[in-house]
């Protein structure tokens, strides 16, 4: 049915690699958060210690 409509099929083995890869994608965005939040929480506590308030 999948040939007929023009839409490749994917094995199982290219799901898993997908799947792979968005899994790694996501722990590296939860990474990238995690990193953010600290700065952002640093560069407050020293505009503060500047005493630099915006």
């Amino acid at each position: 049915m999948a040939a007929l409509s023009g839409k490749q099929c994917k094995t199982a083995k290219e799901d898993v690699a997908v799947q792979a890869k968005l899994d790694e994608y996501e722990k590296l965005i939860g990474k990238l958060t995690v990193k953010l939040s600290k700065l952002k929480k640093r560069s407050i506590s020293e505009r503060r210690a500047l005493g630099v308030y915006l």
